[in-house]
């Protein structure tokens, strides 16, 4: 039977809670909340006291809460030896939070020249897919769980592309512009692989959570992969203080809702 962990926070109402022994991923555009999330996760799983908490922040942007055990990373490298160290401890009974999983990795990127970017990507990809690798050893078959963050990946890499988005997305933002179908198509539906470091990244975890972020700043947390549970959503809100509030019950998300929140994204690059 599997053991459902309760995080008192609004994925419980989506999914039931966590199941142990699986990775999850988190993912959205940024500032989206997705620290706040894991950050509200391991301060009420630390408060009901059945399970541990490990924080390992590659970004420096986490505040240290009490009872939560944090590790800072500032490179891939640190990022592999703090999952080894973790490893070799044997956790038990504890939610391990890499946020964000892909940081350190997308800063690489970034930092190489142009011509090199394809095959520096194609190369940390490599260190991504071992470092998922630890973080499956340490779940699988345990009652621990691993809870990973990405930024959302902007499904456009030229840069002469990129730049011609850009100035669409003004025009829209000043009504000159209404982006078609056709738009949405090429630039939302092309590329499956809509987070920041790709596909082995999709296919290691077990479940995925993408954040939406809706014009009145409430969160639509949407389930991506999970048995059974495929396209559903839960509605909340977030404060300044890391409150989360629940809206609503769940929901479907239909294809014209889909299309909102999307142009949202398309309208903020």
């Amino acid at each position: 039977m599997v053991k459902m962990i309760k995080t008192l926070t609004p994925i419980d109402d989506l999914t039931g809670g966590l199941e142990a022994g699986t990775l999850v991923l988190i993912y959205g555009p940024t500032g989206c909340g997705k620290t706040t999330l894991c950050l509200k996760m391991a301060e009420n799983i630390v408060k009901v006291g059945e399970y541990k908490a490990v924080y390992i922040d590659t970004e420096g942007g986490a505040p240290e809460l009490p009872g939560i055990r944090f590790m800072r990373v500032r490179d891939l490298r640190e990022q592999g030896e703090a999952l080894k160290r973790l490893r070799k401890e044997s956790p038990d009974k504890t939610l391990i939070f890499l946020d964000s999983m892909t940081a350190q990795y997308h800063r690489r990127v970034l930092s190489a020249p142009a011509e090199f970017r394809a095959s520096t990507a194609a190369e940390l990809g490599g260190v991504i897919a071992k470092h998922l690798g630890i973080l499956r050893e340490m779940v699988e078959g345990t009652e621990n769980i691993a809870i990973l963050t990405a930024h959302l990946k902007s499904p456009v890499e030229h840069h002469f592309k990129m730049n011609m988005l850009r100035k669409m997305a003004k025009a829209w933002r000043e009504g000159r512009y209404v982006p078609s179908a056709g738009d949405y198509m090429k630039f939302f539906t092309e590329d499956p692989v809509r987070w920041i470091g790709g596909r082995a990244l999709g296919m290691h975890v077990h479940r995925r959570l993408r954040i939406f972020v809706d014009e009145d700043e409430s969160r639509i947390l949407y389930i991506e992969k999970w048995p059974l549970k495929y396209n559903y959503c839960i509605r909340y809100m977030m404060d300044k203080s890391g409150s989360i509030a629940k809206i609503g019950g769940l929901f479907d998300l239909q294809e014209q809702m889909k299309k909102k929140i999307l142009s949202l994204e398309f309208k903020s690059l």
